[in-house]
């Protein structure tokens, strides 16, 4: 039975579909992940030759050089020409009003999601653990320093650590990821996700502007019918920016998870509103939905 409620997560998740920011979001997530870690480990350092030799001017102007860098790795343009600044999803800043996205930390007693640049990367390889990189935090967001510091004092080891300490892998299989949506009513509610898949990724690059132009044409209808309508709630931490998804709530509610198939279904649909430039991806889905 869809009910009101599930009629309104359809209206603002259809709403985010049509003007291009969920796939953007998941088109360009691999990419911003990389240039968000590779800028974290400037950053630690930067942070921590300061801190050696804070009267070092040289020392200084280095860490804000990098800070200023952050500021601009996390806006680019939108597809298609569109002149608005969107701002980088796996930075996890405003993506646009009412919808973010964020990494989940998947481990069953845990549920925390928070911005890309708080994962603590482990190694030189590509590995994250669920705990907040508070150096690097304290030079990329004033404001939440600034938050901190108020309400905790200067010594950031003494900073609340909500992660669970957990390995991470940004790519891994499974539902890795949380989509966050404003209500009407200004609550939030969320919904886990896989990542798109790399075949899909790939096709819509190639015709991104089209395949936003036909995403314009989807409706909530249609929406009910191919992405799960339940939302567990969420719950704020301690800590800006980050919350903790209730594992054990979704896992009572059947896991519901937008998958694979869930992400084929919405590519097929959006590739059906214009067959003559996205003929391609509609191919590929049906031979997805086949194997």
């Amino acid at each position: 039975m869809v009910t009101a409620k599930c009629r309104e997560l359809a209206n603002q998740l259809a709403n985010v579909i049509q003007k291009g920011r969920l796939f953007d979001a998941f088109l360009f997530a691999g990419e911003r992940f990389k240039v968000s870690a590779s800028l974290a480990i400037k950053l630690d350092e930067a942070y921590a030759a300061y801190l050696a030799d804070p009267e070092n001017p040289e020392k200084l102007a280095r860490l804000e050089d990098l800070e200023e860098e952050g500021a601009k790795d996390t806006v680019w343009e939108a597809a298609g020409g569109d002149p608005e600044k969107l701002k980088a999803l796996d930075f996890h800043n405003d993506m646009a009003e009412g919808f973010y996205l964020y990494d989940i930390c998947a481990r069953r007693h845990c549920g925390i999601y928070m911005r890309s640049d708080y994962w603590l990367k482990a190694t030189n390889a590509w590995r994250f653990k669920c705990w907040i990189q508070w150096p690097v935090v304290r030079g990329k967001d004033p404001t939440v320093a600034a938050t901190m510091v108020k309400k905790y004092g200067e010594d950031m080891d003494k900073w609340p650590q909500p992660g669970c300490g957990a390995k991470f892998s940004p790519w891994a299989k499974g539902p890795s990821k949380i989509i966050e949506l404003q209500m009407p009513d200004g609550n939030w509610q969320a919904i886990r996700a896989m990542r798109l898949p790399q075949k899909l990724d790939d096709e819509i690059k190639k015709v991104l502007l089209e395949f936003h132009e036909a995403s314009g044409q989807v409706t909530a209808e249609e929406i009910l019918e191919n992405v799960p309508m339940v939302f567990p709630k969420t719950h704020k931490t301690d800590v800006p920016g980050v919350s903790r998804f209730d594992v054990e709530d979704w896992i009572k509610k059947d896991s519901p998870t937008l998958t694979e198939s869930g992400w084929v279904a919405l590519c097929q649909l959006i590739a059906e509103k214009n067959l003559a430039d996205l003929g391609c991806i509609l191919t590929l889905c049906r031979k997805m939905t086949a194997e």
